[in-house]
């Protein structure tokens, strides 16, 4: 394994492009939305993950280990992820349709500050870096939000709510982050690909109950144009972004591929420029600055100080 990381300080070109597919791939997720604004919410969710089941299943059948992953399904631990997984599906489609593309996903990116702060929550002890990471991270996302408070004093409006649905993405993969942690190396630990089964498996139940219940209101008729842009959402943005993380994180060192995942919200912003013509607001770039910056800081300190006590525990 190590190997594949690292050789020499040699970086391996294939898990670097791996990567960066990855991100510009993900980046892309909120304009497909956009794209398919006239579906109601929850088909528009249960397509995104039936389609991408259509090419996770199968790789998983040509796994080695398939029955390994298949027999996870079977633990609660793999149903409560694919749960808190579904819903930050669920949560980030809602925030596309209410607020800008740019604010959404780097909003949605703030999950590390998150998941320190439930460490905080918890009374766990914190390093002066976190603090500072925090500072900086907060501070940045009280510049982008801003001017929607100042909105909504003088009339209600859906962008704040945007916001807040991505901020509550941003604490639900915290939650997914440290309840995965928590059971590293225990028997109930479930595989990645058994969780992104789960929630694929999800989206299918969804489905059934879209297409079932009047409640969720009637599906428009699709055009060629809506299906091309449901197999972008389902495949290109969901499906091998979830598989390329995987192979990245097994070929890149950890604070390199964090470094790069953090370039999704520029990824995402020109997107939204270029293809539907959405103008960030201005405090976008300072805010953004200093949320990426101070993530960034977060992920370089947390890997020195693990190097530094690795050294410590060889000798």
């Amino acid at each position: 394994m190590s190997k594949l990381r690292v050789d020499s300080g040699k970086i391996d070109k294939s898990g670097l492009l791996i990567a960066f597919m990855t991100t510009m791939t993900w980046g892309m997720s909120g304009i497909f939305v956009k794209y398919l604004a006239g579906m109601p919410i929850l088909t528009l969710i249960a397509f995104r993950l039936s389609l991408g089941a259509l090419l996770i299943f199968p790789l998983i059948l040509f796994q080695k280990k398939r029955k390994t992953f298949l027999g996870h399904l079977l633990k609660p631990s793999t149903w409560g992820l694919s749960i808190v997984f579904f819903f930050c599906y669920a949560l980030a489609t809602f925030s596309f349709l209410h607020a800008p593309v740019s604010e959404t996903v780097l909003l949605m990116t703030c999950s590390p500050l998150f998941v320190i702060l439930i460490k905080k929550l918890r009374r766990q002890r914190l390093f002066a870096y976190e603090y500072k990471a925090i500072l900086m991270a907060v501070t940045g996302i009280i510049i982008v939000i801003a001017p929607q408070f100042i909105k909504l004093m003088e009339s209600p409006n859906h962008h704040i709510i945007g916001n807040f649905s991505a901020l509550t993405v941003a604490v639900l993969l915290a939650v997914y982050t440290l309840w995965n942690q928590s059971l590293k190396g225990m028997p109930d630990a479930p595989h990645a690909f058994s969780i992104t089964l789960g929630t694929n498996a999800l989206g299918l139940l969804a489905m059934s109950f879209a297409f079932a219940s009047p409640m969720v209101g009637q599906t428009p008729a699709l055009e060629a144009r809506d299906l091309a842009y449901l197999v972008g959402l389902g495949i290109i943005c969901t499906a091998i972004p979830t598989i390329g993380y995987s192979m990245a994180s097994l070929r890149l060192p950890p604070l390199m591929v964090t470094s790069i995942l953090l370039s999704e919200p520029i990824f995402a912003t020109i997107y939204a420029y270029f293809l539907i013509e959405e103008q960030p607001n201005f405090t976008v770039f300072p805010g953004g600055f200093l949320i990426i910056f101070g993530l960034y800081y977060l992920a370089r300190q947390g890997s020195a100080r693990s190097t530094k006590t690795l050294a410590k525990t060889k000798r």
